[in-house]
């Protein structure tokens, strides 16, 4: 049979109140009765409820991340994986658990509503999603990762429209004006055909670069092309943009892990990176480096990122005053994944 506090009150002969204190809030009770407490709780065997301990304290523990993708494919993206190292950094630092919370039933707002956690990041969420909306009214604090600083959310980020548009240009710089654009398929708004934060404004960056260029992204000859941010979406994108558009010869991606698929694919089809296809991608994971030709790309601190965005929620949860906005600085690391164009056979 289970052991309760009803049953160390016995033992005790303190009140049920009293012994609730020792595990929750044991500044409320002497030093004494607190270790009376939890000797007889030891010796009795008494294992405290987790769930009723949360009602009680109100605390739950763990701190949640949400996630625009289903976890398998989220932890196959090394950039996120960086990003939960560091946010694991800061639950392991303040004795915490980090929850991931993917879209439940294909949305994302279900995760929220249901959501057992102290606090929550959130990654590319604009002030006036409906989600925002559900977690303010659930007054769980909260932070963003890429995401808009507007309206008293703390927000930990990169200048993403200077780091695209810097990635855009290194292939104008480099001759090419037949350009594929990889972008992210989860950038997109659940529900919505918008794009998060972190989508609108690497798009605005490469519009940047080819206005500069005197160049427009409405222009044929940039191909859009959307894909999951993965391995097999970068190779997606990849073989649709060989096969369907082999005047371009170009390509920039929104992320390392699709830009890795994409140079794969292009292998395949026969053709060569940078001498036929050149590639940039964006984050320097460390497999960017292995590949050969070795990618060229946006470096971009996922694990301080993740870290920074850690230590603000903890402040926000004690109630802290925190910064609006954390903002890193991004920079292009240049390989072998980007050549000159070459002049058209004649």
């Amino acid at each position: 049979m289970r052991v309760t506090i009803n049953d160390i009150a016995r033992a005790t002969g303190y009140s049920k109140t009293t012994v609730s204190f020792a595990f929750n809030d044991p500044s409320r009770i002497s030093g004494q009765a607190r270790d009376k407490v939890l000797k007889a709780a030891q010796e009795l065997g008494y294992v405290p409820d987790p769930v009723a301990r949360s009602l009680s304290s109100r605390s739950h523990g763990t701190i949640g991340l949400l996630l625009p993708q289903a976890i398998p494919l989220a932890l196959k993206n090394p950039y996120m994986v960086k990003l939960i190292s560091g946010l694991g950094e800061v639950c392991n630092r303040e004795g915490l658990s980090l929850t991931m919370l993917p879209p439940k039933r294909g949305n994302l707002l279900n995760s929220v509503k249901t959501a057992a956690v102290d606090g929550l990041v959130t990654i590319g969420l604009h002030p006036d999603t409906e989600i925002v909306q559900v977690i303010r009214h659930r007054h769980v604090p909260f932070v963003t990762i890429d995401g808009d600083s507007e309206d008293g959310i703390p927000c930990v980020s990169v200048n993403d429209r200077e780091a695209a548009r810097i990635a855009m240009a290194h292939l104008l710089e480099h001759g090419h004006r037949n350009i594929g654009v990889v972008i992210m398929a989860d950038e997109r708004l659940p529900d919505q055909e918008e794009y998060s934060a972190t989508g609108r404004e690497r798009i605005q960056g490469y519009q940047d670069a080819l206005s500069q260029h005197h160049m427009d992204w409405n222009d044929a000859s940039i191909v859009k092309v959307h894909a999951q941010c993965s391995l097999d979406g970068g190779r997606s994108a990849g073989e649709e943009l060989v096969r369907r558009h082999p005047e371009v010869t170009g390509i920039v991606a929104m992320s390392d892990i699709m830009a890795i698929g994409i140079v794969q694919q292009i292998v395949r089809a026969g053709k060569r990176v940078p001498w036929d296809i050149s590639v940039v991608g964006f984050d320097d994971i460390p497999e960017a480096s292995y590949i050969s030709p070795a990618l060229t790309t946006v470096w971009q601190p996922a694990e301080d990122k993740g870290l920074r965005a850690g230590e603000l929620l903890i402040k926000v949860i004690n109630k802290k005053t925190v910064e609006q906005r954390v903002e890193f600085r991004c920079r292009l690391i240049q390989r072998e994944s980007v050549a000159d164009v070459k002049p058209p056979r004649t």
